[in-house]
């Protein structure tokens, strides 16, 4: 039976507002004004990187942004996966419905990028989003190589799916020659994540239905 490997953040659970009190909160910290929600999705979808961001919040003060990335790169590391700020996140769509829907063509494994995944786990079960998933797997960040291939490698086969949001997600179903899906929910437009491979472009994670 095939497999969809399926994304977390800005896939199943819409972090936006997490990743953008983040840099809001840093900004308040060392007292400068900071950008509105909006034009942070919309500056993360154009340039991605936060120094980027950063550089443009600071625009009339040049040097500012030089200053700020390091300490703002160890501030958002100590963060991201905090309960404090883990708690912004919120669910998209029905997941337990959609589980049900693939059954009995589909098995439906969770794959996630993650620092702390003891953290990540508690998460998914105060959500009430452990069971729709036959395997769950929390790989670590790694700059050297895609992790989610990593994980796969060894198991995933030619007819089973990748759904997420990120270069990541395309990265690995291109390099494993998996069908891959990517949703307009999260962190990085299809034009970014599509330079990494071959995808098919969803609105959210549900809209796979139509294609299977």
């Amino acid at each position: 039976m095939p497999v969809i490997y399926i994304d977390l953040d800005g896939t199943l659970l819409d972090v936006w507002f997490r990743y953008y009190t983040i840099m809001r909160t840093f900004f308040d910290s060392v007292h400068l004004p900071f950008i509105s929600l909006d034009d942070y999705k919309r500056l993360k979808w154009r340039w991605v990187q936060d120094e980027a961001i950063i550089q443009h919040a600071t625009k009339d003060q040049p040097l500012a942004a030089h200053e700020l990335v390091p300490s703002y790169q160890v501030w958002k590391r100590e963060r991201l996966e905090s309960q404090a700020l883990l708690q912004w996140d919120e669910p998209i769509g029905q997941l337990h419905a959609f589980a049900a829907r693939l059954k009995p063509a589909y098995r439906l494994n969770l794959i996630s990028v993650r620092r702390d995944h003891e953290a990540a786990r508690r998460q998914l079960q105060e959500l009430n989003m452990m069971a729709p998933f036959e395997r769950i797997d929390w790989v670590s960040p790694s700059r050297e190589r895609n992790p989610k291939w990593e994980a796969l490698k060894n198991r995933a086969d030619r007819g089973d799916l990748i759904v997420g949001d990120s270069e990541t997600d395309i990265g690995c179903g291109s390099m494993l020659g998996l069908r891959s899906f990517h949703v307009q929910t999260g962190l990085r437009s299809f034009e970014y994540a599509a330079r990494h491979g071959h995808a098919i472009k969803l609105q959210q994670y549900d809209d796979i239905l139509s294609y299977l």
